[in-house]
């Protein structure tokens, strides 16, 4: 196995993959642009130096985002040397595979203010399970947007709206939508 180092680089030198499907709220952006203020870029910024594919960010947008808001010129980075087709895959797979957190160690292990500091909502620290046979009932309003074909959904329960605001950003009627979550 091949050591890792980590260099400083330009920011201006790094670019933006185009098919890179990671997308961060204004919220998140905040709370990742405090944790840099904080403890500093911790998590290099993985960056392809094939020649075909030089200077282009293979994971570490969002960590960029933050950093470019921050004013802050240079970056630690990890240079891999990827093909396109491993490029990608790497990105999908650096995102994808995070885990969850198991709410039961959270709650005792962490102070509650310091979690919701960090970016956790209330509705977080329960364990709840929602399942797709009952996601769509008591939704107050189910209708496509003309405008834009886009379910429009609101929902009193707190627990679900996180949820709910995601199958918002679908296009399609609510069984398209299931069909697309099962992958039908």
């Amino acid at each position: 196995m091949k050591k890792v180092k980590v260099k400083e680089r330009k920011v201006t030198d790094l670019i933006t993959a185009e098919y890179n499907p990671r997308v961060i709220t204004e919220e998140e952006l905040v709370q990742l642009q405090d944790s840099i203020k904080r403890f500093g870029l911790v998590e290099p910024i993985l960056v392809n130096v094939n020649k075909q594919r030089k200077d282009i960010i293979i994971s570490g947008h969002q960590r960029l985002k933050a950093c470019t808001t921050l004013d802050m010129s240079v970056v630690p980075c990890i240079e891999l040397d990827l093909t396109l087709d491993k490029e990608k895959e790497l990105n999908v797979r650096m995102n994808k595979s995070g885990g969850r957190f198991d709410v039961d160690m959270l709650t005792e292990h962490f102070d509650k203010e310091v979690l919701l500091e960090i970016g956790f909502k209330e509705f977080e620290f329960t364990n709840t399970d929602v399942s797709i046979d009952n996601l769509f009932e008591d939704v107050d309003d189910y209708k496509p947007k003309e405008e834009t074909n886009k379910i429009v959904l609101e929902y009193t329960d707190e627990e679900h709206q996180l949820v709910l605001d995601k199958l918002a950003e679908l296009d399609g009627t609510k069984e398209e939508i299931v069909f697309k979550l099962l992958g039908l």
